[in-house]
């Protein structure tokens, strides 16, 4: 006989649970997922898979056309690639006994519970995808100071900077923290478009679009610490480097030596239009050298002898991030839960919220009198395209 009771209310439970997406992973449904280029989404994984993203790589300047009757050589297309890999299985679970079963699916208990289980898994899968913050160089504003103290001009800037990194200039957005949604809802400027009939700029107390900005509200924003210190000397290039290099050899002249958190962002004195990170913190003694590995590969030549210099005194603030869903990547993939048709220890029902893109899989397994509830998901990403991301420095709190 089949089990009637977890059939009618696994897919019950997984309504709520595209609720509590859509409202703890706001970011999520402004992320490209796996289909989105032209992978294996959907299939079945296991943890530990890897998803290869080749991306495109800036041109340098041209060259002139010259006829010719020996064709020429053309140089490699130098694709960087991106790996994302499905490294996160992560589950929320709760056994009731028979009892309390029959008691609690009348009191509509268990259906809630497992939203609240669904939301600890948003939380962390919100966590995940900031942590990778680092990976985005191109940055505005000032830490330490709120982005909406007195004026959206910070909005401004953020899309000009975008512009700058060749971000395509449709579909951004920009995640900012609660205290910052809050202190632009007080600004004049805000209230007065609302007045005068923009129903973009405010919709049921949250932000909409301003300044060719999707505006969402996460509490996830990620918090940075620069550690940028140069001891009063200087730091250049050891040697010409080509675009689409990730690494450059450089070396500390003078001062007490040099020192660099992953995250901090930089400027080659050739074009300081070019913004980039480490992947990792960085420290050189003086007069020494060292390498530094680009968050994304260097889309202008840099030629020897040009200096580093740093973005913007960072100190401590928070990084509200947005740009073009392309920028981030995420991979979910439903773990197997049947053979041959049937149900593999219990009873599971797999979803993908076509919103925010997270596939879940809610699952009710028994036992001798009781039976566990279960919810679960399998997902990596990170950022895949660093120069169609941006990150717009705010207050500390």
């Amino acid at each position: 006989m089949a089990n009637t009771f977890a059939s009618n209310l696994l897919p019950k439970i997984y309504l709520g649970a595209q609720k509590v997406l859509r409202e703890e992973l706001p970011v999520l449904s402004m992320v490209s997922r796996e289909d989105a280029w032209n992978m294996n989404a959907g299939l079945a994984a296991q943890k530990g898979q890897q998803v290869v993203i080749n991306r495109p790589v800036a041109f340098d300047t041209p060259g002139d056309m010259v006829p010719s009757m020996t064709p020429p050589t053309p140089s490699n297309m130098n694709l960087s690639a991106s790996t994302v890999t499905v490294d996160q299985w992560k589950k929320q679970e709760f056994g009731v006994t028979q009892e309390e079963a029959v008691l609690y699916h009348t009191q509509n208990v268990v259906p809630n519970q497992m939203v609240e289980a669904v939301r600890s898994i948003a939380n962390q899968m919100a966590s995940y995808l900031y942590d990778f913050y680092y990976m985005i160089s191109g940055q505005c504003g000032t830490a330490g100071t709120g982005a909406f103290a007195s004026d959206i001009d910070c909005l401004s800037d953020f899309d000009a900077l975008l512009t700058r990194q060749r971000c395509p200039m449709a579909n951004r957005f920009l995640a900012i923290s609660i205290t910052d949604t809050a202190a632009a809802r007080k600004l004049a400027e805000v209230q007065q478009a609302e007045r005068l009939g923009d129903q973009g700029v405010i919709r049921q107390g949250q932000l909409g679009r301003l300044m060719n900005l999707d505006i969402v509200t996460d509490r996830y924003i990620p918090t940075h610490t620069s550690t940028y210190t140069l001891g009063g000397g200087v730091v250049d290039a050891t040697a010409d480097t080509a675009v689409g290099e990730t690494t450059i050899n450089v070396t500390v002249t003078g001062g007490s030596g040099f020192v660099m958190a992953a995250g901090d962002p930089f400027t080659f004195s050739g074009n300081t239009n070019h913004q980039y990170t480490s992947t990792a913190a960085v420290s050189i003694a003086a007069a020494a050298t060292g390498d530094i590995t680009l968050n994304r590969p260097l889309e202008e030549a840099v030629d020897e002898d040009e200096t580093l210099a740093e973005v913007t005194n960072n100190g401590t603030g928070r990084m509200n991030i947005g740009g073009n869903s392309y920028g981030f990547g995420m991979a979910f993939r439903t773990m197997p839960t049947s053979i041959e048709g049937g149900d593999i220890i219990g009873s599971h029902f797999s979803g993908v919220d076509p919103l925010s893109g997270a596939a879940l899989t809610i699952s009710n397994i028994p036992g001798d009198a009781m039976t566990l509830f279960r919810v679960s998901c399998a997902y990596g990403g990170g950022v895949v395209q660093p120069n169609y991301l941006a990150r717009l420095a705010t207050g500390a709190t």
